[in-house]
């Protein structure tokens, strides 16, 4: 259940992350919100003084005089005023970076199963209005709070100036200004529900926009001329999203049409009044002046305050969403540590289905891998080998059971610890647009052992290839970062991939079929490797080739998420069941195909 944040408790939340974040910026806030209101007050007395001073009869020294020193005065507020809003509006930049900075370390840190859900990914769009833009959200808070504080400063101190004056001319400013905010509030309530609309559209418009410069879909794209079909669905996406965003203007543009038909109302009322008593001679020119003045900026006032609490509230609505996705995003963590070699571990019961699916993939499946074993899992497609894995690597949680690793609830280890624990390749790994030390080590320039990361080179077969590089181990890899990177074929990536693991160190070893895309005979060199890298440590390996897994001690055929059939290679071949027509039936593909003769051998 998620926690639903009143407007209240947000703004209190984005002040104290304010004030923790900068002192300093909190208190300028104030400081720029009391000059700017002296920087309009100014506006106001100004003419009304001048006016003052050449009906006052005084000598023209004397008029130049007072006049410069008025202007000086209103001079330096002004520099004030332009120096507090620039330098405030870079610190509320930076501080609502911080914001980007923790999104960023939430997603990388959150559940793997977090993302398989249709909620989280339309909250991300939402989350993601709170914390995008200058003046909405967080940082629209800020600019939008300044101005609200000048303002009332301001109001409280032009209704000390006409409250002498008539009662009821205030009276009737005050009920137009609460008409003109309830309007607002109206047309943000019909803008945050197009808001949503529009998030749930925005989720297909980045699929489709990815698509655009996603390399792998690319091929595809290309290959069966799928230009037109993409742009033509794009379009449709693209056009509901301007349908949607002229719908949230156009409750903005109502909103303030109404206002500034209050606007004129409340000002023929303010300057009708004014001109009957100067008509009456009830008032000097000067004083004339300030209080039409003063009448014109409390009325405004009055509008702006309302204006801004309306921009304020959204903003609130809008970061409101960023909290949500936050705590959508918090991982589910433990508190339990461990320091082991080996690592003992039990599926206990465990069933589970994906999200949005009602089929078990994994119906009370039980199985124990001992310590320092080699266990291979093996089965076709969907059997639910990769499932185990991810478990397994605490991407998912079981719905049902539990996974004890010696002896602890996998769900009760601090993650952090746990992952240390592992060492894992992955048929869809990646090798990111780093540095050749940065991809093995996982660490930045700098940080990692460049002596280890050459041990790693060495181990997974590679150090002829880098030692090509004239910036070894400190060359990019990928285009992305670096025009001069460099790519690698399938092989070298995978024995990067080998480095990565062999680099970590991981007390139990998971490879889930990293050789899908080699051919028999590479992926035959690679595990040789693999089994090197291992020693004696346990070992998970997943492989569609079932002679790749031959070393292993132990082979569990899993069929409908369930173990079929579990033995060695020989005692699975001599019981002539399911392991063993599918082992014959590659064979004899590899035997027609010519590919690999070392597979048709019955291995003991």
């Amino acid at each position: 259940m998620n926690k639903q944040y009143s407007a209240v408790n947000t703004a209190w939340f984005l002040w104290k992350d304010g004030w923790h974040y900068s002192h300093k910026m909190m208190f300028l806030l104030i400081f720029e919100s009391i000059v700017n209101a002296a920087v309009s007050l100014g506006n106001v007395i100004l003419p009304s003084a001048v006016i003052a001073l050449l009906t006052a009869g005084t000598s023209i020294q004397s008029l130049i005089i007072d006049i410069c020193i008025l202007f000086g005065i209103f001079g330096i507020l002004m520099f004030f005023s332009s120096y507090l809003t620039n330098r405030n509006q870079m610190q509320y930049v930076q501080w609502r970076t911080g914001f980007w900075n923790m999104f960023l370390k939430l997603s990388s840190e959150s559940d793997y199963e977090t993302y398989e859900t249709d909620e989280v990914l339309k909250q991300i769009q939402k989350g993601n209005y709170g914390i995008s833009n200058n003046n909405e959200g967080a940082e629209g808070y800020m600019h939008h709070l300044t101005l609200c504080i000048s303002y009332v400063i301001e109001l409280l101190i032009y209704l000390f100036m006409i409250s002498t004056v008539n009662i009821g001319i205030v009276c009737i400013t005050a009920a137009l200004s609460l008409i003109s905010y309830l309007l607002n509030q109206r047309a943000h309530r019909m803008y945050m529900k197009k808001r949503d609309e529009l998030a749930d559209n925005d989720v297909h418009v980045d699929y489709f926009t990815k698509l655009a410069y996603n390399k792998a879909a690319g091929k595809d794209i290309r290959m069966y001329q799928m230009q037109d079909m993409l742009r033509g669905l794009f379009e449709k996406v693209n056009i509901k999203s301007v349908h949607f965003e002229a719908e949230c203007e156009k409750y903005k543009r109502n909103a303030n049409l109404s206002g500034n038909v209050l606007s004129f109302l409340r000002d023929a009322v303010c300057y009708g009044y004014l001109i009957y008593q100067m008509m009456q001679g009830g008032m000097s020119i000067a004083s004339f002046v300030l209080l039409l003045g003063a009448f014109s900026n409390f009325s405004q006032r009055f509008i702006l305050i309302s204006n801004s609490l309306s921009d304020m509230n959204l903003d609130l609505s809008l970061f409101k969403e960023t909290r949500i996705l936050f705590d959508m995003l918090q991982a589910k963590d433990g508190t339990e540590t461990m320091n082991a070699d080996r690592l003992d571990i039990v599926f206990d019961h465990v069933s589970f289905a994906y999200p949005s699916s009602d089929r078990k993939i994994l119906d009370d499946f039980s199985l124990h891998i001992r310590p320092g074993e080699k266990l291979a899992l093996v089965g076709v497609n969907g059997a639910g080998k990769t499932t185990i894995v991810k478990l397994l690597c605490r991407f998912y949680h079981p719905d049902q059971g539990r996974i004890l690793v010696n002896g602890i609830d996998l769900e009760q280890m601090k993650q952090s610890e746990y992952m240390d624990l592992l060492s894992a390749v992955f048929q869809d790994s990646i090798l990111f647009s780093f540095t050749v030390g940065e991809n093995v080590s996982g660490q930045p320039e700098g940080k990692y052992d460049e002596q280890k990361v050459l041990m790693a080179i060495v181990k997974a077969g590679l150090k002829e290839k880098i030692d090509s590089f004239e910036n070894g181990i400190h060359t990019y890899l990928g285009k992305d970062v670096d025009e001069n990177g460099l790519s690698f074929s399938g092989g070298e990536v995978q024995k990067m991939l080998l480095a990565r693991a062999w680099y970590h160190q991981g007390k139990f070893i998971i490879l889930d079929e990293p050789t899908a895309a080699l051919d028999a005979i590479s992926e035959q060199e690679l595990y040789s490797s693999y089994s090197n890298l291992i020693g004696g440590s346990g070992a998970l390996f997943i492989s569609h080739r079932l002679a790749s897994t031959r070393f292993c001690d132990r082979i569990i055929l899993i069929q409908d998420g369930k173990i079929a059939e579990e033995g060695t290679h020989r005692s699975l071949m001599n019981k002539k069941g399911l392991y063993y027509d599918m082992f014959e039936v590659q064979s004899k593909y590899y035997r027609e195909g010519g590919e690999n003769h070392e597979l048709q051998r019955d291995p003991a």
